[in-house]
């Protein structure tokens, strides 16, 4: 293997089996079009909330979604909802890894 600036080049298969667990996520947000609240995505893409929540966190960090907080309305009672939303950076690593349907 080797490297090229300290980075481990790794073929898309590769990275599929690492991350297959962040890639559900990805694709569960691609599917239902680039955009869910968290407990949803956690449903849809048939995970426990604390696994769910190690990659929610992972995604995040690496880039691939930004979660946005909606606050509830006055008297409302509950949390806020926390929203997630692809960035083009997932878009083009679900691209890469041929993961998207052309459009």
């Amino acid at each position: 293997m080797t490297t090229i600036n300290n980075v481990f080049e790794v073929t898309p298969a590769d990275f599929k089996k690492v991350n297959a667990a962040l890639i559900r996520i990805l694709l569960t947000l691609y599917e239902c079009g680039g955009s869910l609240p968290t407990r949803q995505l956690y449903n849809n893409a048939s995970m426990n909330w604390s696994h769910g929540w190690r990659m929610v966190c992972k995604a995040e960090q690496e880039g691939y979604i930004n979660r946005t907080r909606i606050p509830r309305r006055a008297g409302e009672k509950g949390n806020h909802t926390m929203v997630n939303k692809l960035t083009p950076k997932a878009l083009r690593l679900l691209e890469r890894l041929d993961l998207t349907t052309p459009q």
